[in-house]
């Protein structure tokens, strides 16, 4: 089963010098703040480490320019995607979201973050330790992960999608209804020949 839902936002540093260390710096929970549970039922299971190794072995490239994120890349899974990019400094913002959540909102989503995050946390994640921002960042991850709840709101693509499958459902009424009705015009048809 696959969604369109936004479920939690996640901070890290990745470690200089060529390694694939990745330190977690702050994690929200969007799903368990919208909806009952969390986001994989339990929380004894670790989904900011099952991310952090995806981006230990797949880091984001190509970031060149200062103050900007980039080298963006998506991963999926069966029912999940996570999106992420990092600036030139090792900042790494990561979001996941169901499926059938546009890529494009969850990467403009990383790139509104990115600005205000940097600019109040920027130095403090070059030397914090793992999981010391998550209270700090709550305030701006969640306003954030409000912000971008429905990809439909702020993604152009998403909106008209869900306007094309409600025209679509639209249609199919439609032609349900037209077909009883020319099934009860044949049967009236046919009656009315046998009283002839």
């Amino acid at each position: 089963m696959t969604d369109n839902k936004l479920r939690c936002a996640l901070v890290y540093r990745l470690e200089g010098g060529g390694s694939s260390e990745v330190t977690l710096l702050a994690k929200y929970d969007h799903a368990s703040e919208v909806e009952a549970g969390e986001l994989y039922g339990s929380r004894d299971k670790s989904y900011s480490d099952a991310v952090g190794m995806v981006i230990a072995n797949d880091p984001p490239s190509g970031v060149a320019d200062e103050n900007t994120i980039g080298g963006f890349k998506v991963v999926q899974s069966d029912m999940h995607q996570v999106i992420y990019g990092a600036d030139s400094e090792g900042l790494c913002l990561a979001v996941i979201t169901g499926k059938k959540y546009a890529s494009r909102a969850a990467i403009k989503m990383l790139q509104d973050l990115y600005t205000p995050y940097s600019e109040q946390f920027g130095l403090q994640a070059k030397s914090a330790t793992n999981g010391s921002l998550t209270k700090k960042s709550k305030t701006i991850l969640a306003s954030t992960c409000k912000k971008y709840d429905d990809d439909s709101k702020v993604d152009k693509a998403a909106a008209l999608n869900v306007k094309v499958e409600e025209v679509k459902l639209q249609m199919q009424d439609n032609i349900a209804s037209m077909l009883k009705n020319t099934e009860q015009a044949e049967s009236l048809a046919e009656r009315s020949s046998q009283l002839n």
